[in-house]
Parts: C-alpha cells; sequence; structure tokens
C-alpha cells in the first residue's frame, strides 16, 4: 500500500464515521423532542389534577379534619391521634389544614 491509498482508505473510514455520528445526532434530537412533547402533555394533565385537588379535595380534607377536632373534643381518646399528626387545635398549627399557596 502505498500513501495515497491509505489516505484515501482514512479519508474513507473518517467519513463513514462523520456520517455515523451525524444520523446518530439527528436520532437522539428527534428522540428529545419526542420526550418533551411527551413531557408537556404529562404537566398539563398534572396541572389539571391539582386544579381538580384544590377546588374539590382540600374542602372535603378541611371539613373533615374539622369534624376530627369536634370528635376529639367530646372524646379526649382521640387527641393522641390527632397530636400524632398535628391536627390538634391550638397546636400552632392552622386549623384546618391550610391550602396550597398559588405560585
Amino acid at each position: 500500500m502505498n500513501c495515497s491509498e491509505n489516505s484515501s482508505s482514512c479519508r474513507i473510514l473518517l467519513i463513514a464515521v462523520l456520517v455515523s455520528l451525524l444520523l446518530m445526532c439527528g436520532g437522539l434530537g428527534l428522540f428529545f423532542f419526542h420526550q418533551a412533547s411527551l413531557m408537556k402533555g404529562q404537566l398539563a394533565q398534572s396541572e389539571r389534577l391539582v386544579a381538580e385537588y384544590d377546588a374539590n379535595s382540600v374542602a372535603k380534607v378541611n371539613l373533615f379534619v374539622t369534624g376530627l377536632q369536634n370528635f376529639a373534643r367530646s372524646n379526649p381518646d382521640m387527641n393522641p391521634i390527632l397530636a400524632k399528626y398535628g391536627l390538634l387545635p391550638g397546636q400552632g398549627q392552622p386549623s384546618p389544614i391550610a391550602a396550597p399557596s398559588k405560585k
């Protein structure tokens, strides 16, 4: 093999490596684009779920906690359970559970 054949085979090998690298980068870019679009859909779904929780469930949880606290006033055996979860009124905790702040 002479010098010209070596440089020709090296050039072909370099071009093949560069083309394969270009194809891999393009495929990776498409993969990331697809993943980003999936994440946007999941984010919208999660935001709807959180909004529905804030609108419906927080009020029900607050009503339930208030009922537990009222029950504990007439049944002191319930106080250790409420104290375990920080739900006793007058512990410096919000009573009932405060809704999360909006950003």
